[in-house]
């Protein structure tokens, strides 16, 4: 079967992010894949990494299911990394770059091609690229077993783990580690990402308006049947109905001419995912209000 769900697809961008795209690996930099913890290294959430010049992140496209993430530690110190849940990826033009253009998940109505949201008001610069965005969830390389450090699988840092559900892992100084970024589309039009396409990390903050969306990423797994996901995130960004999306194209290789991408029990479990997401979004809201965590600061020198 195709790997190559989003040929249909018009992504929605974000020119507000804070990861730099810069060469994937340099010469003589072999990424580490085997995830470790240092003990004694402070930690900094990722962007916030990337934003105080501590860490360099860049990304490789494979398709818009999987891209390869590189992570550095620019640091002469070893650093622990704090891994948000949902991630983007945008495709970067140097023409767009500066634009101040608008975030994903506005609701846009694609189907017709229009221009115009689902409440009828015409879009405004939303081509930042010419290839879809994708959004999902950073994952360790390789089938080893080893994960991320979380809330659940204790953390033994001697200063408690900062960011409850958050997921750790450390990189020595000067060090990269790399990951695998699992995603789907965040619209419907564009052409799949490809390797030798220039994309940039990006918090889903930064990224996506709509909270049910960002929710929706940050429950991914791999054990979710990977259309009905798909399925998902075009309702929540694109203001796709169950109807319309029952009538998008297969065009996986195989499929009889003339069939369509999601099945209706697919659909079913797309509706599942999204009212999970916003049951989510509901009992958060209505959580009593905590005390905001804070990361541990670094002193960690910069090269």
């Amino acid at each position: 079967m195709s790997r190559t769900f989003c040929r249909h697809r018009v992504v929605a961008w974000s020119l507000v992010g804070l990861a730099v795209c810069s060469p994937v690996v340099r010469a003589g930099d072999k990424p580490i894949r085997k995830l470790t913890f240092d003990e004694s290294a402070p930690v900094v959430e990722l962007f916030a990494g990337v934003e105080a010049k501590q860490l360099r992140v860049s990304m490789s496209p494979k398709s818009a299911q999987e891209s390869l993430v590189f992570i550095k530690n620019l640091t002469d110190e070893p650093l622990t990394v704090s891994v948000p849940q949902a991630v983007v990826g945008v495709h970067i033009l140097p023409q767009f770059q500066g634009n101040g253009l608008g975030n994903i998940g506005q609701g846009n109505n694609l189907f017709n091609n229009t221009g115009n949201n689902a409440n009828g008001q015409q879009n405004q610069g939303n081509q930042s690229g010419q290839s879809q965005s994708v959004g999902g969830q950073l994952q360790p390389m390789g089938n080893q077993g080893q994960g991320f450090l979380n809330q659940n699988n204790g953390n033994g840092n001697g200063n408690g783990n900062p960011l409850p559900g958050m997921n750790f892992f450390s990189i020595p100084p000067e060090k990269t580690v790399q990951l695998k970024l699992r995603s789907v589309c965040l619209d419907y039009g564009k052409p799949d990402p490809y390797p030798g396409l220039k994309y940039e990390l990006r918090s889903a903050e930064s990224a996506i308006s709509n909270p049910n969306l960002r929710m929706l990423l940050e429950g991914y797994s791999p054990r979710v049947d990977g259309k009905a996901m798909q399925a998902a995130a075009w309702h929540l960004s694109n203001g796709l109905t169950w109807q319309q999306l029952a009538t998008v194209p297969a065009i996986d290789a195989g499929v009889i001419v003339g069939g369509s991408m999601f099945s209706t029990a697919t659909l079913r479990m797309a509706e599942t995912l999204v009212d999970t997401a916003e049951d989510a979004i509901q009992q958060a809201e209505q959580a009593p209000p905590t005390a905001p965590a804070k990361l541990i600061t670094t002193s960690a020198r910069t090269k």
